[in-house]
């Protein structure tokens, strides 16, 4: 079903470019490189990082910045200036949507379409860690894998869900399936795939690459930073419990700032990679390597890397 244009907004630019997934595979920088580009404007430039507009199929409530009418989404792009070619949204879930895509295309004149993709094992892993970080993940990664069947009946789901659907991480993850739907739906030549191991390693040549795509002048880009890098927590009651002391605040229009909560998350927090155990991680390969097959025919590459 195709969205409907308020007609107070005619004149209104609609996004063309599409940051689409996946996540934890460098979206973020992506968005980020782009929006310093002069003839870019990303949604993450009036302050929404990620709209998730178009992706209605996914249970989002854990996500406070859900935009949900069209004039509001498009209302993030109004101070876009007039010389921009493309405007952009960086909503890493519309890949793994089933309706974003199509919604999309019937609304967006001459979409284009970025995704970078990782190792599932590696993406899995991370995509657990990014809850964990946010406080909406309470069981480490092997004990939520195997949660994900109970999951999808509504138990064991933290309170910030209202379903499972994004902890089915084993789902999340098959790269392969969704390019699949995606290739079916758009030409080829409008889609640029980007690996997280070469954007990993050279991000410069990778921004370069896609500048080129976009067919847009190089912004002599010369800093790479790395975004939203992978954290962990000492004790994560601890980190629980500031939270929700700083809802409270929040709540009830207390004055904060006097950085106790930064002070100790010096402490707190770590750079954590959890490590896998031999017959777990085997088991997460059988689970992805069909999929990863898929890819490699979908994408002409070789992921043989990726151990699986």
């Amino acid at each position: 079903m195709s969205l409907k244009r308020h007609p107070m907004q005619k004149k209104v630019r609609i996004p063309n470019l599409f940051i689409i997934g996946a996540p934890k595979c460098g979206t973020t920088a992506l968005s980020h490189y782009l929006a310093g580009h002069p003839m870019i404007f990303m949604a993450e430039q009036s302050g929404t990082k990620e709209p998730d507009f178009f992706d209605k199929d996914l249970a989002l409530s854990h996500i406070p910045q859900k935009i949900r009418d069209w004039e509001s989404y498009l209302g993030l792009f109004v101070s876009a200036p007039e010389n921009v070619i493309y405007m952009g949204d960086a909503s890493p879930l519309y890949l793994y949507s089933k309706s974003a895509v199509p919604e999309i295309l019937d609304n967006c004149e001459q979409p284009r379409f970025i995704i970078s993709l990782r190792n599932p094992i590696e993406l899995a892993q991370s995509l657990h860690n990014q809850h964990v970080k946010n406080g909406t993940e309470i069981f480490d990664f092997e004990q939520a894998w195997y949660l994900q069947d109970k999951r999808k009946q509504g138990k064991y789901l933290p309170c910030e869900f209202t379903d499972g659907d994004l902890l089915q991480y084993g789902e999340v993850a098959k790269l392969g399936r969704q390019i699949q739907r995606l290739f079916q739906l758009v030409p080829r030549e409008l889609v640029h795939v980007i690996l997280y191991d070469d954007f990993s390693s050279r991000p410069d040549v990778c921004y370069r690459k896609l500048l080129a795509w976009l067919d847009l002048p190089d912004d002599g880009r010369m800093e790479f930073p790395r975004l939203n890098t992978r954290v962990g927590y000492r004790w994560m009651w601890l980190e629980q419990s500031l939270r929700a002391l700083r809802s409270v605040r929040q709540t009830l229009g207390l004055p904060g700032g006097i950085g106790i909560h930064h002070a100790i998350n010096r402490f707190n927090v770590i750079n954590r990679k959890q490590p896998l155990s031999k017959a777990f991680r085997e088991q997460l390969a059988h689970h992805f390597r069909d999929d990863v097959r898929l890819l490699e025919k979908l994408l002409g590459r070789d992921l043989s890397h990726w151990n699986i």
